[in-house]
């Protein structure tokens, strides 16, 4: 009997591995949340971020976080997809969890620190989003996002 409680609370104490989507270009709306005419704007946006701050951002929209912590499911994401350049490491992913009501911005570590990308200003991406994805508004709470990354990217 010990052992059976003991298989048990392993189980339990275990973190679930997530499986990870394909990346399926800048725009991955695995939750079907925008039209096609708004990933194809949304990528146009993130075709000149890249142009303008050398720069590699994709966003990710995701059914659901697979029992696993927001910033695991980011960072394992992120790596999973191996956005950016690997030398400089200069990927930027904007993850969406609807199902969750999460949101994460994750840098590369090149850019991080005072480098290029603050936690604050990852935070301010954020919270130019959140008045929107509130309302169902995905496609302008992705663009406002994207905006507020262009100015924290200009200094």
């Amino acid at each position: 009997m010990n052992l059976l409680v003991a298989g048990l609370a392993l189980l339990l104490s275990t973190p679930p591995t997530p499986t990870y989507p394909s990346m399926t270009g800048r725009v991955n709306d695995l939750a079907g949340k925008l039209t096609r005419d708004e990933r194809r704007l949304l990528d146009q946006q993130l075709i000149a971020l890249n142009e303008t701050h050398g720069v590699v951002c994709v966003i990710a929209i995701v059914p659901w976080l697979q029992r696993i912590e927001v910033d695991a499911y980011a960072q394992g994401l992120a790596n999973h997809w191996g956005i950016g350049d690997r030398t400089n490491n200069n990927g930027i992913l904007i993850l969406v969890a609807p199902r969750e009501r999460k949101v994460r911005v994750m840098a590369g570590t090149g850019l991080t620190g005072s480098k290029t990308l603050t936690d604050e200003e990852a935070k301010q991406v954020v919270n130019a989003m959140m008045p929107y994805l509130r309302k169902q508004k995905g496609y302008n709470g992705f663009s406002a996002g994207i905006r507020a990354l262009d100015h924290a990217l200009q200094k």
